[in-house]
C-alpha cells in the first residue's frame, strides 16, 4: 500500500488567543474572565491510495507517534486507533482520543507526527506547525482566556490579580505564593533584578512600613518606623532599634547592649597575623570629655563580691602602656584604688610555680608614702635560734660606694638609678652571707612578630641581688655584742680605777 498525506493538521490544544487592543485608560475594575472548557485533541484527516487506487476500508489500524526529529529521535507521545474507516482515500483520526495529550508537550522544542497503516510505517514524517492566531497568541499582552481558566485571575490592561494562592512548582502553595524546586535544576527560587536597586516592601494596612534592597552589592534592610527583630526558636535573639542593637536586650540601653543567661555573654575571637591583633579593642578618642574609659568592665552582684575584669595570658595577662603625654602632667600604667571593706587592697601581686617568681617586679625607683611592712609573725617560723658573732660577721662585710652602669647596653633598659650610690656588692656579701644573696632574673625585650611568634631583643638577664633588710638583726646583734664589750671593759676599769685609790 502507499499513501500520501492529503490534509493538514488543525491544532486545538487550546482555544484561540486574541490580544486584546490596549485602553487609553485603565478600566474602573478589573473584568473578570469566562472560564471555557478547553478541547484536549487534534484532528486529523489523511489520504490513503494504493498503487494509485483511493483506498476504501473499514477495519485499518492507524498508529501516531510525536517524536522531536524529523528521523529517529525521541519519543514523546503515542496511541493506536481501530477500526478506521478510509472513504474514497480519505480518513479522519483525532489525536489525544485515547492517550491524552499533555500541553506541556508543545513548547519551544518542535515535534514530527509519524503514522503507521496497518502496521506499515508513512513517510516522511509531518512536522507540527502553527495557526495565524497561535502565532499571535505567543506575542500577545493580555489573552482573553487562559489554560484552565478557573476565574480567580482578573486583568486591568497589564496587570493580572489573583483572588487566591499562587503556586510556583507546587499544587499547594500554603500561602498567597509559594515556590517550590524539585532539585532537578537550580535552587535559586526567586530572583529580583533592575538596572539599579532592586528591592521590594512591606505595607501593612496600606501603609509602608519597611523594604529590603540591594545597590552597589551592599544589601539594606530598612524600617520606617518600628524595630527590626530577629527570632529563633519563638524567641527575640536580636533586634535594632533607633537608639542601638540588643541582643537578648530589648530595649537596648547602649548602641550594642548584649544579655545572656549562660556564663557568657558574648565571645570575641580573632585569626588576624597582622600587629597589632586583639580580639576586642575599646577606643575613646573625644577631646571635649576627658578622663573617659576605653573599655569599662563592672561586677557587682552583692556588696563585697564580684570581679571587674578576669585576663588570662600565655606571656603577659595584662600589659598597661601609657605614653601619650606632652612631656607634662602625670601618667600611670597601672592606677587602682580600693576601698570600702574591712581589707582593702590597692594591688594584689602573687605567684606560683617552682621557677623564680616576683609579686612584685620594678624596673625602676620605688617609693611610697607609708609603711613596708615586713611579714614576721611567728606562726609563721620554725627554727628560730639566736644569732651569734655577728659583730665578726658585720665587721667581714665591705661597704661600698659605686655608680650603675647605666650606659652599657646589656643593662640600659632597666632605669638604672643616676649618680653615687653606696651599698653592697652581691659577689662579696655572697662570700660572707651567702642566705642574703639571690638571683635576680630580668625579664627578656619580646616583641610581636608579624605572623605570629615573637622577636626577642633582649635575652633575660640573671643578674645577683642582695636581701638587704635582712642585715638589719645582724646589725641589731653586732650592736649587743659591742655593747657586751663595752659594758665588760667598763667594769674592768672601774676595777682597775678602785684599785689605784
Amino acid at each position: 500500500m502507499s499513501a500520501r498525506i492529503a490534509a493538514g493538521l488543525v491544532l486545538l490544544l487550546a482555544a484561540p488567543c486574541f490580544a486584546a487592543p490596549r485602553s487609553s485608560e485603565a478600566e474602573a475594575s478589573p473584568p473578570a474572565r469566562e472560564a471555557r472548557t478547553i478541547p484536549s485533541g487534534i484532528p486529523f484527516q489523511g489520504y490513503l491510495e494504493d498503487d494509485g487506487v483511493p483506498v476504501n476500508a473499514n477495519e485499518l489500524t492507524v498508529d501516531a507517534f510525536l517524536y522531536d526529529a524529523p528521523t529517529n529521535g525521541l519519543l514523546k507521545w503515542g496511541e493506536s486507533h481501530s477500526p478506521v474507516s478510509a472513504q474514497d482515500g480519505v480518513f479522519t483520526i483525532q489525536l489525544g482520543e485515547s492517550f491524552p495529550l499533555n500541553p506541556n508537550l508543545f513548547g519551544p522544542t518542535p515535534l514530527w507526527l509519524e503514522l503507521r497503516v496497518d502496521g506499515q510505517t508513512l513517510t516522511p514524517r509531518t512536522q507540527l506547525l502553527t495557526t495565524p492566531f497561535a502565532m499571535r497568541a505567543a506575542v500577545a499582552d493580555v489573552a482573553d482566556v487562559a489554560i484552565a481558566d478557573d476565574g480567580d485571575w482578573l486583568f486591568n490592561g497589564n496587570t493580572a490579580y489573583r483572588i487566591s494562592d499562587v503556586g510556583i512548582g507546587t499544587s499547594a502553595p500554603g500561602a498567597r505564593l509559594g515556590v517550590r524546586s524539585d532539585g532537578s535544576g537550580s535552587n535559586e527560587l526567586i530572583r529580583l533584578e533592575a538596572p539599579t536597586g532592586p528591592y521590594f516592601t512591606f505595607h501593612e494596612n496600606g501603609s509602608y512600613d519597611a523594604y529590603m534592597q540591594c545597590a552597589n552589592k551592599n544589601v539594606y534592610v530598612g524600617s520606617r518606623f518600628g524595630d527590626i527583630s530577629f527570632h529563633t526558636g519563638g524567641l527575640q535573639r536580636m533586634v535594632v532599634t533607633n537608639d542601638g542593637v540588643g541582643i537578648n536586650s530589648n530595649p537596648p540601653t547602649y548602641p550594642l547592649s548584649v544579655s545572656s543567661p549562660s556564663k557568657t555573654a558574648g565571645y570575641f575571637r580573632t585569626l588576624s597575623q597582622s600587629i597589632p591583633r586583639a580580639g576586642v579593642y575599646g577606643e575613646y578618642v573625644s577631646s571635649t570629655a576627658l578622663d573617659n574609659r576605653g573599655v569599662i568592665g563592672r561586677s557587682e552582684p552583692v556588696p563585697n563580691y564580684g570581679i571587674g575584669g578576669e585576663f588570662i595570658g600565655g606571656y603577659r595577662a595584662v600589659m598597661a602602656t601609657s605614653t601619650f603625654g606632652n612631656g607634662t602632667g602625670v601618667q600611670y600604667g597601672v592606677y587602682s584604688t580600693a576601698g570600702n571593706a574591712a581589707f582593702n587592697y590597692g594591688l594584689f601581686g602573687t605567684t606560683t610555680g617552682s621557677g623564680t617568681g616576683y609579686g612584685v617586679y620594678a624596673a625602676g625607683d620605688m617609693a611610697y608614702t607609708g609603711s613596708l611592712i615586713n611579714l614576721s609573725d611567728g606562726r609563721t617560723k620554725r627554727n628560730v635560734t639566736p644569732l651569734e658573732r655577728a659583730l665578726d660577721t658585720i665587721l667581714a662585710l665591705e661597704p661600698r660606694s659605686y655608680e650603675y652602669r647605666r650606659d652599657d647596653p646589656t643593662y640600659d633598659d632597666m632605669n638604672l638609678p643616676a649618680g653615687t650610690h653606696y651599698g653592697f656588692v652581691a659577689q662579696e656579701i655572697e662570700r660572707v652571707l651567702p642566705d642574703l644573696v639571690a638571683p635576680v632574673m630580668h625579664p627578656a625585650i619580646e616583641e610581636p612578630r608579624e605572623g605570629g611568634g615573637r622577636n626577642t631583643t633582649r635575652p633575660n638577664r640573671e643578674l645577683k641581688g642582695v636581701k638587704t633588710t635582712e642585715l638589719i638583726p645582724i646589725l641589731v646583734q653586732a650592736i649587743r655584742e659591742q655593747q657586751a664589750m663595752l659594758a665588760d671593759q667598763e667594769a674592768r676599769i672601774a676595777e682597775l680605777e678602785a684599785r689605784l685609790r
